[in-house]
């Protein structure tokens, strides 16, 4: 295999490709002493990555460095895991092997692995993520994109915000066990009608709540009768870890909560996510309830939970 060419959104051109079985980008080899993993995906998909490449060192890199090359949004996951040495953070590195590994089917080299599950050039899953005789999304990643034993231990990641952001946010917000946030947008799925979330804002109202919408800037809108709250992923997540509760339309962001004391609520768009990609297979915990979107009495069983002694504990 030789050098590809791509020309990204501004028109520049990058060299990609391997020789002698390593990674050439931008015209430079990379360090032989590293392996460089691209994780081109969601925020769950690079959080999971993280867990596992503990133990994909032990098997297939020992002695060798590990740097996540990950997006712009997902810049802090990587400062989460002690097996993490590096990162490089490049919306534009992502998108090029993202290319080079899709149209030229190299998923690995000997200091480059592509973090996610392997598709063709039109975004299609191969066959064998179907064909897995596991649907689970934990033992997917662990044979499929690393290729370890299902018994493979994973990291827990650290996640620390900001302390002067936290600060901040919390005392602004007034943020306590009588908040509640409400997590209506998620980017691989179609969303629930405003509806929907305006009703479950006025039955947290009734119950004494306060509630926020998390929301990504100016560019989502804060639920009627809400107020929005804007953060970093890490802050995000310590903050939510304060609230009484968090209900959530199923995302990436779901993956971080799962790993705080976040009081979690979620809502899944379909089978595939309610059961394949369950948050209990990576934490099981006790405080995670999973619903289905389509239920006509989804508000009922929330409110049931609620005011549950179990949830309160």
């Amino acid at each position: 295999m030789g050098l590809i060419t791509t020309t990204d959104q501004h028109g520049r051109k990058q060299t990609l490709g391997e020789t002698d079985g390593f990674l050439v980008y931008m015209g430079r080899e990379l360090r032989r002493d590293t392996v460089y993993v691209v994780c081109p995906f969601g925020i769950g998909d690079t959080l999971y990555v993280g867990t596992l490449l503990g133990s994909w060192r032990k098997l297939y890199a020992r002695g060798k460095r590990i740097c996540m090359v990950v997006k712009q949004g997902h810049s802090q996951i990587p400062d989460w895991f002690e097996a993490v040495d590096e990162k490089i953070v490049s919306d534009e590195m992502v998108c090029d092997c993202r290319i080079f590994s899709v149209y030229s089917g190299v998923w690995k080299l000997k200091n480059y692995l592509y973090g996610h599950f392997h598709t063709d050039n039109t975004g299609k899953l191969l066959s064998e993520y179907q064909e897995c005789e596991i649907k689970n999304m934990i033992y997917r990643y662990k044979k499929l994109v690393l290729n370890i034993p299902v018994q493979a231990s994973m990291e827990e990641p650290k996640i620390l915000p900001d302390p002067k952001n936290w600060c901040e946010l919390t005392e602004k917000y007034d943020i306590g066990k009588q908040t509640a946030i409400i997590m209506p947008y998620a980017q691989s799925v179609g969303l629930l009608e405003a509806s929907f979330w305006e009703r479950l804002v006025l039955l947290l109202k009734g119950m004494g709540y306060r509630v926020l919408t998390n929301v990504k800037g100016t560019e989502e809108a804060a639920v009627k009768g809400t107020q929005g709250i804007c953060a970093d992923i890490a802050t995000t997540a310590a903050i939510c870890e304060q609230c009484g509760l968090v209900i959530a339309y199923r995302s990436g962001i779901c993956d971080v909560l799962a790993y705080t004391d976040t009081n979690l609520v979620v809502i899944n768009s379909s089978e595939y996510h309610l059961h394949e990609w369950d948050l209990k297979t990576a934490t099981n915990r006790s405080n995670i309830y999973n619903y289905l979107v389509g239920r006509d009495n989804i508000l009922q069983e929330i409110y049931f939970i609620l005011n549950s002694s179990k949830f309160s504990e």
